[in-house]
């Protein structure tokens, strides 16, 4: 939220906010976008929106693809990997716009966006090995 000169004894004339929202495939940012600019003629706030809709949400159906790559974790792991959506945003969401399945796998990064970020080299050298697994199967 942006408001004022920063002077603390000023009252705004105008706030500025900025937000990001994330949604699933149930919602379209014109659905999310109609329901806000409603909520806000229903509170007569006076209000301007640019609206940008830099991702659009995703769902990968392909049972070949999954099932390779799920695999090939199974494999170089041992364990079963689970699907979810708590890997954040990724170019994965281009590639989904033009209908090409996506699985997003990566190593597990406890520093990711954070100071010194890094990912041990073990880790690095499994993913190549489930990468190719998975592609192994994929190709055959």
């Amino acid at each position: 939220i942006h408001a004022g000169t920063g002077a603390v004894n000023v009252v705004p004339g105008t706030a500025v906010i900025d937000f990001n929202l994330r949604f699933n495939i149930l919602h379209t940012s014109d659905q999310i976008r109609a329901r806000i600019e409603k909520m806000a003629e229903a509170f007569a706030l006076k209000c301007e929106f640019e609206w940008n809709a830099s991702a659009q949400p995703f769902v990968t159906r392909n049972a070949d693809l999954i099932n390779a790559v799920a695999s090939a974790i199974h494999q170089e792991t041992k364990k079963s990997p689970r699907q979810g959506t708590g890997g954040g945003t990724s170019d994965a969401r281009f590639f989904a716009l033009h209908q090409i399945p996506v699985v997003e796998f990566g190593p597990i990064n406890a520093t990711i966006h954070a100071a010194n970020e890094c990912v041990g080299i073990q880790e690095l050298e499994s993913c190549v090995r489930i990468y190719k697994a998975a592609l192994e199967t994929i190709l055959k």
